[in-house]
């Protein structure tokens, strides 16, 4: 506790009277004042009194609010947190070789604390003459020091404590000079991890020491380079490292390797008690050379900083040197020599080790030769002088046996026969107790777990009992081991070798595992007791590896499988989902067994070696490679059936459990073929219902609409697919769609294409003259009456979502267009439903359309160009239009609301109508009017006039005031020139009746009514139309839909005829073009070209390409060369 400030002046503090000042060393803190007192109660003996400030003048109030709040640790200045530390080490602290605290005295002021210490009047070590860089001490003085460095160091690693800055000036001389002790604590470290790892591992604490303040001693503080540079470890004095330097590692690196340059380690070591070792060997080379070891480069660069840098970094990677002699008297060193130096370079070369787990503790310091060497008893004196009190205690004896053990081993040099008694007894102690008690036993895993347990504890204590063994003995005699590396090889081999036991085990093993995976009633080991028997084994290096127990375990497993899957195969074989629910079950039984009792390494190879044992079929005795039909049972299990009635049952993730089977199973394989096993039943379920729909026709009654029905059915099942892939095949190492399974999803659309071909491609195209005739509006209409998904998703969405949602719409259907290999069909029915769009006015925006043909050239087929010339020429006619207006202004006539469309006939993919309609008079002459006109600015051209695309208004009354009604031409030529119906197609004629009796606006009454005309049917004007509900709703001007002329079944075929012309001429010249490059070639050789030529195109039969090869003969382009006997037709071409 600390005592009460009584009496504070100049001259007196407590009991305590002012002598005399000391000396301020230049490192001295400004906040800590020094002096000697004498103590008048104590014969007025003098002590040493260390004032520290704890704040300034001017500030009492406030830091004494600090002080009531007072927090330890951060929140203390540096000189407080200091003193604090100082104290607490030193009252915990009682040795001859360390400064003594008398008591410690506070200020009620909170102005300063006193630190009443021990007077060493004696001074500081003087170990060098400063002006010759010369040593001034004798090698037997500098023994002398060094050596109660080294017992006072020693006391504060026992009580867990790091000096952390041990230095000449840090050792001061009592009165007489007779002793030498340690000051100097602000700076020192003490832990719990400390206590816990003593100097050596044959020493042992008191249970009486205190445990370290945590938040006075805080780790983080260990991290911080404190001390004096000369003096730091290269793990105090580390930076991280750069690329100038290349050297072996570290961790290969020992003292006696003498390289020019060490390795910086990338991560700072940890801080331990090895600083102080390394600052005491610096220390003892300071006194025995008179200098440093590791000097400042001289750059002529003065900056701290810089020059700080440069002694950290020859501390981390420079090597030190031994001069000649040693000593104020000259003793020679022998150089760093192995074999001719002295033994204190021995020392030296073992504290001075850059890495810190190689480096000596200070109880092999103590014991050292060169340390021993003038000690009449050396070991009464290591027994009296060690820290440990000796007391008649369990403890006492063991620090006794150490003690016993490093004089046999460092003194007497006995280290080879205290080793072979180790070595004989661990023999007899294996062989006569451990196995006798293990063949007595019935139950053997939990025993032998418990064995292991006590022969663990046994081995730590015999490393403890016996450390100089494993410090000093087994480094330097080639063919030892550690006492761990030796006892665990004999217990390895007199236990673990030894026949009996092995099959005890194996067998006690296998028995184990058996019940558990039946989950039989009967007693058995826990599964904890398991598992800590298999970390035993990992411990003593029997379980990895081909001939050890995980190799047994995994063979076990594999043939326990092997035989059950047999006797479950033939019991399920006409179920394969069932047999692979419950092999999935099995698999997850043994994953959570492995989880609770294999070690992790083991787990995942448990895991491959159930699951391969389940669905691959064994392979040949003997054999190294797996069976030519170890697939089979796969293939059996992962079907395109198996596959329909996963997704039919809605059981998609069952699939995806085996999805994730099978790629275990091809890690394991180092092959992809169990992959390819369910990719290709895949593949084979996407060709079948693709080709189930675009194999529907619309011939029959029953089914007229399928047909129409195939874009959306084709674009629903391929919505259906992409989520099965995204539920089902997700890859695990990359979180993303497995590409085999993407791929088999297109391979199986284009097979399931080719089953019709032509068809897919013609109703992608109508579907597609829908979407863009009908608009978003009208779109989203049918779609939501579809009740589909994007059908949900429109209602309440913003025209830029309907914009997005009506975008995707249209690259999922280009989507499909993908999978076709008839581009050539899709291009030319698009191509004719884009003219009607354009012509008849039905297309929902030109923007659309100008931005589609565009997309459809630049990311689908190049040769969708004709578009382009398209809108050209309708651009073309409205500004003749507008001439054509403006002429007839000019010239007074009147306007006669005419518009015509010129258009050239090599840009429109439709023939002109051979057949004429008879027209009004007034349109007659409108007509010749336009064309007279047109022939002044063109003569050289020729009109042809196709009324089958044009509109005209009618003026009609019915018994309302009258409404003008427009009407497509063809129903005004019909209702007006009845005995002319004969020139009219009759598809035409019968589409038009229908527009205007079975619409929605019903200007004609049909007898009797229906849905179709039919012959017979008769027509009568409906005067009545305004009074109905379409009537009362229509305007002035009545626009009566024409019924969509859908492409029939003629147009159809006609439009197909085209197409296989068009084939011909692209076939024909594909292969004149690759013969005249080649000149000549083998048949299948200009087969192959000619499908790379017009792929872009179509995909063409090989006997269309045959019979292109024989018309080119017979039209002389090509003639075959002369067969030659073992050679393939060869055809030349004919220029």
């Amino acid at each position: 506790m600390t005592p009460t400030l009584k009496v504070l002046t100049s001259e007196r503090i407590n009991q305590y009277a002012y002598s005399r000042p000391v000396t301020r060393n230049s490192a001295h803190s400004p906040h800590v004042d020094v002096s000697i007192y004498k103590d008048t109660m104590a014969n007025n003996k003098e002590v040493l009194v260390k004032a520290v400030r704890r704040k300034t003048a001017g500030h009492e109030d406030k830091y004494r609010q600090l002080r009531r709040n007072f927090q330890a640790g951060n929140n203390l200045m540096n000189g407080e947190l200091s003193i604090k530390k100082e104290v607490a080490v030193l009252t915990s602290s009682r040795h001859p070789n360390i400064v003594r605290l008398w008591e410690v005295v506070d200020d009620p002021s909170y102005d300063r604390v006193f630190l009443v210490l021990e007077y060493l009047a004696g001074g500081e070590i003087q170990w060098r003459n400063e002006n010759e860089n010369s040593p001034i001490l004798t090698v037997e003085q500098s023994k002398r020091i060094f050596r109660d460095a080294t017992l006072g160091l020693q006391y504060l690693h026992h009580l867990g404590i790091i000096h952390r800055d041990i230095k000449p000036a840090n050792l001061v001389w009592s009165f007489d000079q007779s002793t030498v002790k340690i000051i100097d604590y602000g700076i020192s470290h003490r832990n719990e991890e400390n206590l816990k790892r003593p100097a050596s591992a044959s020493c042992y604490r008191e249970k009486t020491i205190s445990k370290p303040n945590p938040t006075l001693f805080t780790t983080e503080e260990l991290t911080k380079q404190r001390g004096t540079g000369y003096f730091m470890a290269p793990e105090v004095a580390w930076t991280p490292p750069d690329n100038t330097l290349s050297s072996p590692s570290i961790d290969t690196l020992s003292s006696t390797m003498h390289a020019d340059v060490f390795q910086i380690p990338v991560k700072r070591p940890a801080i331990t008690k090895a600083i102080d070792v390394w600052s005491l060997g610096v220390t003892l080379y300071c006194l025995l050379f008179g200098k440093f070891p590791f000097q400042i480069p001289s750059d002529g660069n003065d900056n701290y900083y810089h020059t700080k840098y440069m002694l950290f970094r020859e501390i981390c990677t420079q090597d030190w040197t031994v001069p000649d002699t040693m000593g104020s008297d000259s003793l020679p060193t022998g150089g760093r020599a192995a074999t001719n130096h002295d033994e204190v370079i021995a020392l030296l070369d073992s504290m001075l080790r850059k890495d810190p787990n190689s480096r000596i503790a200070i109880d092999c310091v103590k014991c050292h030769p060169w340390v021993l060497s003038d000690i009449p008893n050396p070991q009464d004196w290591l027994f009296l002088t060690s820290p440990y009190p000796p007391k008649q205690n369990h403890w006492a004896k063991q620090v006794g046996l150490s003690l016993r053990a490093r004089y046999i081993v460092c003194v007497d040099g006995k280290g080879e026969g205290l080793y072979n008694l180790l070595k004989k007894e661990l023999e007899v102690c294996m062989k006569d107790k451990v196995l006798e008690s293990l063949m007595k036993n019935g139950e053997w895993i939990s025993f032998m777990g418990r064995m292991c347990d006590w022969f663990h504890g046994a081995v730590g204590l015999l490393q403890s009992l016996l450390s100089p063994l494993d410090q000093a003995y087994v480094p330097t005699v080639k063919g030892t081991r550690s006492i761990n590396a030796l006892a665990y090889d004999i217990f390895n081999d007199r236990i673990f070798g030894h026949a009996g036991v092995s099959k005890q085990l194996r067998e006690n093993l296998s028995t184990w595992i058996a019940a558990d995976r039946q989950n039989s009633s009967g007693e058995r080991a826990s599964r904890s007791s398991v598992a800590h028997l298999l970390r035993h084994f990992i411990a003593h290096d029997v379980y990895f590896g081909s001939s050890q127990y995980e190799q047994y375990l995994l063979t076990s497993t594999e043939e326990y499988y092997v035989a059950l899957v047999a006797t479950l195969n033939h019991d399920m074989y006409d179920d394969p989902s069932a047999f692979f629910e419950i092999a999935y079950d099995l698999i997850e039984a043994e994953v959570e067994r492995a989880e609770e009792v294999f070690p992790p390494q083991s787990r995942q190879s448990i895991k491959e070696t159930t699951i391969r044992a389940l669905f691959i079929l064994p392979k040949v005795a003997g054999a190294d490679n797996f069976n030519d039909n170890w697939l089979d049972r796969l293939k059996w299990l992962a079907t395109p059936e198996t596959v329909k009635a996963y997704v039919t049952s809605n059981r998609v993730p069952t699939m995806g459990k085996m999805y994730h089977l099978l790629s275990t199973l091809s890690s394991v394989s180092g092959s992809r073929a169990p992959l390819k096993v369910l990719s290709n039943a895949w593949k084979v379920y996407i060709h079948n219902i693709v080709s189930d729909i675009v194999k529907v026709t619309s011939t029959g009654s029953a089914a007229p609409d399928l047909e129409e029905k195939m874009v959306p059915n084709l674009l629903k099942f391929k919505e259906q697919a992409e989520g099965i892939i995204d539920v089902a095949f997700i890859s695990k190492e990359t979180n993303k769609r497995d590409g085999d399974f993407s791929q088999a999803l297109s391979d199986g659309f284009i097979s399931g294409f080719k089953t019709r071909r032509v068809k897919p491609a013609e109703m992608l195209a109508k579907y597609l003259d829908g979407m863009m005739r009908k608009g978003q509006a009208k779109f989203f209409e049918s779609l939501s009456k579809s009740n589909s998904a994007d059908g949900d998703a429109i209602a309440g969405a913003t025209q830029n979502a309907q914009d997005t949602l009506f975008h995707s719409h249209l690259l999922q259907v280009l989507g499909l267009y993908r999978f076709s290999e008839d581009k050539d069909v899709f291009r030319t029915f698009y191509h004719r439903q884009l003219t009607k769009r354009l012509l008849l006015g039905r297309s929902a925006s030109s923007d659309a359309e100008v931005a589609m043909l565009r997309m459809l050239k630049e990311q689908y087929d190049s040769e969708f160009d004709m578009g382009e010339t398209m809108f050209k020429d309708l651009a073309l006619s409205t500004e003749l239009m507008n001439e054509f207006r403006n002429h007839r202004l000019v010239n007074g006539m009147s306007d006669d609301n005419l518009d015509v469309r010129v258009l050239q006939r090599s840009a429109w993919p439709f023939d002109v109508s051979k057949k004429q309609i008879l027209i009004p008079d007034g349109m007659e002459q409108q007509l010749s009017n336009f064309a007279t006109f047109y022939h002044k600015k063109h003569g050289n051209r020729t009109l042809d006039w196709d009324h089958a695309l044009g509109t005209m208004s009618l003026k009609t009354r019915f018994r309302s005031p009258g409404k003008d009604v427009v009407e497509k031409e063809l129903s005004i030529s019909f209702l007006e020139i009845r005995e002319v119906q004969h020139s009219i197609d009759d598809d035409d004629l019968r589409r038009t009746l229908q527009s205007l009796a079975c619409g929605k606006k019903k200007l004609l009454l049909k007898e009797p009514p229906g849905r179709d005309v039919n012959d017979g049917d008769m027509f009568l004007f409906n005067d009545k139309f305004v009074l109905s509900e379409e009537g009362k709703k229509a305007g002035y001007k009545i626009h009566v839909n024409s019924i969509q002329a859908k492409v029939s079944v003629k147009e159809s075929a006609t439009t197909n005829r085209h197409i296989q012309e068009d084939r011909k001429h692209l076939l024909d010249a594909a292969i004149v073009r690759i013969m005249k490059a080649k000149k000549q070639l083998e048949y299948e050789q200009l087969k192959s070209q000619t499908i790379e030529a017009v792929k872009r195109h179509f995909a063409p039969e090989v006997e269309e390409i045959k019979s292109r090869v024989e018309a080119l003969v017979e039209q002389e382009y090509l003639e075959r060369a002369e067969r030659v006997p073992g050679q393939k037709p060869m055809f030349k071409y004919v220029a």
